[in-house]
Protein backbone atom coordinates (compact mmCIF):
# COMPACT_ATOMS: atom_id res chain seq x y z
CA UNK A 1 0.00 0.00 0.00
CA UNK A 2 1.21 3.27 -0.74
CA UNK A 3 1.75 6.20 2.03
CA UNK A 4 -1.32 8.08 0.91
CA UNK A 5 -3.73 5.02 0.68
CA UNK A 6 -2.83 3.46 3.90
CA UNK A 7 -5.83 3.66 6.31
CA UNK A 8 -6.06 5.30 9.70
CA UNK A 9 -2.77 6.72 9.43
CA UNK A 10 -3.41 9.42 12.09
CA UNK A 11 -5.21 7.45 14.43
CA UNK A 12 -2.55 4.82 14.48
CA UNK A 13 0.31 7.52 14.94
CA UNK A 14 -1.68 8.94 17.75
CA UNK A 15 -1.80 5.78 19.33
CA UNK A 16 1.38 4.60 19.03
CA UNK A 17 2.61 7.79 20.08
CA UNK A 18 0.27 8.03 23.16
CA UNK A 19 1.46 4.46 24.45
CA UNK A 20 5.72 5.82 24.00
CA UNK A 21 4.75 8.62 26.20
CA UNK A 22 2.78 6.58 28.45
CA UNK A 23 5.01 4.01 28.75
CA UNK A 24 7.90 6.27 29.26
CA UNK A 25 6.19 8.31 31.44
CA UNK A 26 5.25 5.82 33.61
CA UNK A 27 8.03 3.72 33.80
CA UNK A 28 9.84 7.24 35.16
CA UNK A 29 7.28 7.78 37.97
CA UNK A 30 7.77 3.81 39.13
CA UNK A 31 11.84 4.23 38.96
CA UNK A 32 11.37 7.11 41.29
CA UNK A 33 12.33 9.73 38.91
CA UNK A 34 9.94 13.04 38.36
CA UNK A 35 8.31 14.39 34.91
CA UNK A 36 8.77 17.73 33.58
CA UNK A 37 6.50 20.52 33.61
CA UNK A 38 2.97 19.70 32.10
CA UNK A 39 4.04 22.06 28.68
CA UNK A 40 7.07 20.41 28.38
CA UNK A 41 5.71 17.00 28.40
CA UNK A 42 3.18 18.09 25.93
CA UNK A 43 6.12 19.64 23.87
CA UNK A 44 7.92 16.01 23.98
CA UNK A 45 4.84 14.21 23.40
CA UNK A 46 4.53 16.47 19.97
CA UNK A 47 8.20 15.78 19.27
CA UNK A 48 7.83 12.04 19.53
CA UNK A 49 4.73 12.19 16.68
CA UNK A 50 6.93 13.60 13.91
CA UNK A 51 9.03 10.00 13.67
CA UNK A 52 6.62 8.24 14.80
CA UNK A 53 3.85 9.98 11.84
CA UNK A 54 6.90 8.90 9.37
CA UNK A 55 7.03 5.04 10.60
CA UNK A 56 3.20 4.86 10.25
CA UNK A 57 3.90 5.03 6.22
CA UNK A 58 3.90 1.41 6.49
CA UNK A 59 2.56 -1.66 8.41
CA UNK A 60 4.38 -2.23 11.96
CA UNK A 61 6.16 -5.77 12.27
CA UNK A 62 6.57 -6.78 15.93
CA UNK A 63 10.06 -6.06 15.37
CA UNK A 64 9.23 -2.59 14.26
CA UNK A 65 6.91 -1.98 16.71
CA UNK A 66 9.49 -3.07 19.50
CA UNK A 67 12.51 -1.04 18.11
CA UNK A 68 10.07 2.05 18.28
CA UNK A 69 8.69 1.63 21.57
CA UNK A 70 12.26 1.13 22.91
CA UNK A 71 14.09 4.08 21.61
CA UNK A 72 10.93 6.46 22.26
CA UNK A 73 11.36 5.32 25.78
CA UNK A 74 14.95 5.67 25.82
CA UNK A 75 14.64 9.83 24.53
CA UNK A 76 12.10 10.22 26.79
CA UNK A 77 13.93 9.03 29.62
CA UNK A 78 17.18 10.70 29.07
CA UNK A 79 14.72 13.90 28.04
CA UNK A 80 12.80 13.58 31.46
CA UNK A 81 16.21 13.13 33.60
CA UNK A 82 17.47 16.71 31.99
CA UNK A 83 13.89 18.55 31.72
CA UNK A 84 12.32 17.42 35.58
CA UNK A 85 10.84 20.13 37.06
CA UNK A 86 12.64 18.69 40.84
CA UNK A 87 16.04 17.46 40.28
CA UNK A 88 16.10 13.47 41.63
CA UNK A 89 18.30 12.76 44.73
CA UNK A 90 21.02 10.04 43.24
CA UNK A 91 21.74 10.81 39.86
CA UNK A 92 24.71 9.03 39.51
CA UNK A 93 23.47 5.95 40.68
CA UNK A 94 20.73 6.19 38.14
CA UNK A 95 18.40 4.50 40.49
CA UNK A 96 16.24 7.44 40.63
CA UNK A 97 16.21 8.01 44.27
CA UNK A 98 15.18 4.46 45.27
CA UNK A 99 17.52 3.09 48.20
CA UNK A 100 17.64 -0.74 47.84
CA UNK A 101 16.30 -1.02 43.70
CA UNK A 102 18.65 -3.23 41.72
CA UNK A 103 18.69 -1.34 38.27
CA UNK A 104 18.84 -4.72 36.42
CA UNK A 105 15.37 -5.72 37.78
CA UNK A 106 14.24 -2.33 36.85
CA UNK A 107 15.58 -2.85 33.32
CA UNK A 108 14.25 -6.03 32.99
CA UNK A 109 11.12 -4.78 33.76
CA UNK A 110 11.07 -2.22 31.63
CA UNK A 111 11.79 -3.86 28.68
CA UNK A 112 9.20 -6.75 29.65
CA UNK A 113 6.92 -3.61 29.25
CA UNK A 114 8.23 -2.31 26.28
CA UNK A 115 8.02 -5.91 24.48
CA UNK A 116 4.28 -6.53 26.25
CA UNK A 117 3.23 -3.09 24.81
CA UNK A 118 4.59 -3.60 21.31
CA UNK A 119 3.30 -7.12 21.23
CA UNK A 120 -0.27 -5.49 21.93
CA UNK A 121 -0.28 -2.61 20.02
CA UNK A 122 1.46 -4.91 16.92
CA UNK A 123 -1.40 -7.74 17.11
CA UNK A 124 -4.04 -4.89 17.04
CA UNK A 125 -2.39 -3.43 13.79
CA UNK A 126 -2.75 -6.64 12.36
CA UNK A 127 -6.31 -6.96 13.59
CA UNK A 128 -7.39 -3.77 12.30
CA UNK A 129 -5.76 -5.22 8.20
CA UNK A 130 -7.39 -8.09 8.41
CA UNK A 131 -10.34 -5.89 9.44
CA UNK A 132 -9.85 -3.87 6.58
CA UNK A 133 -8.69 -6.47 3.73
CA UNK A 134 -12.25 -8.09 4.88
CA UNK A 135 -13.99 -5.05 4.43
CA UNK A 136 -12.77 -3.71 1.44
CA UNK A 137 -14.46 -5.88 -1.25
CA UNK A 138 -18.22 -5.15 0.76
CA UNK A 139 -17.32 -1.20 0.16
CA UNK A 140 -16.78 -0.04 -4.11
CA UNK A 141 -15.85 3.47 -4.45
CA UNK A 142 -17.29 4.91 -7.10
CA UNK A 143 -14.76 5.31 -9.88
CA UNK A 144 -14.42 8.17 -12.94
CA UNK A 145 -16.59 7.28 -16.17
CA UNK A 146 -14.57 7.67 -19.11
CA UNK A 147 -16.67 8.92 -22.06
CA UNK A 148 -14.49 8.02 -25.59
CA UNK A 149 -14.30 11.41 -27.49
CA UNK A 150 -15.84 11.08 -30.85
CA UNK A 151 -15.66 13.75 -32.57
CA UNK A 152 -13.47 16.80 -31.78
CA UNK A 153 -15.20 19.98 -31.70
CA UNK A 154 -13.03 23.05 -33.16
CA UNK A 155 -14.12 26.19 -32.43
CA UNK A 156 -13.08 29.13 -34.65
CA UNK A 157 -13.42 32.31 -34.72
CA UNK A 158 -15.61 33.70 -37.30
CA UNK A 159 -13.98 36.82 -39.10
CA UNK A 160 -15.89 39.73 -40.62
CA UNK A 161 -14.74 38.59 -44.27
CA UNK A 162 -16.55 34.97 -43.89
CA UNK A 163 -20.60 35.61 -45.16
CA UNK A 164 -22.85 34.31 -42.55
CA UNK A 165 -24.41 31.33 -42.79
CA UNK A 166 -28.13 30.85 -44.68
CA UNK A 167 -30.33 30.45 -41.76
CA UNK A 168 -28.79 33.62 -40.09
CA UNK A 169 -30.02 35.57 -43.51
CA UNK A 170 -34.06 34.47 -42.93
CA UNK A 171 -36.55 37.17 -42.34
CA UNK A 172 -38.87 36.25 -39.38
CA UNK A 173 -42.37 36.88 -40.28
CA UNK A 174 -43.90 39.56 -38.12
CA UNK A 175 -45.27 38.29 -35.13
CA UNK A 176 -48.61 38.95 -33.52
CA UNK A 177 -52.28 38.22 -34.14
CA UNK A 178 -53.81 37.49 -37.19
CA UNK A 179 -54.76 40.30 -39.77
CA UNK A 180 -58.97 40.89 -40.11
CA UNK A 181 -59.85 39.99 -43.90
CA UNK A 182 -62.46 41.60 -45.82
CA UNK A 183 -64.65 39.05 -47.56
CA UNK A 184 -66.20 40.52 -50.51
CA UNK A 185 -69.66 39.34 -51.28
Amino acid sequence: MSSAAMPFRRTRTLIVAAAIVTLAAGAHLLGGGSLPNVGVLMGLAALIIVPVALLTARRFSIKAMVATLGSGQLVLHEAFIQLASTPTVDMAAHSHGMVGVDSKLMLAVHLLATVATAVVLAKNEAALFALIGWLRPLVRLPTALALPLTELVRLTPVSPSMPAPWRYLKIHPLRGPPLLRTVKA
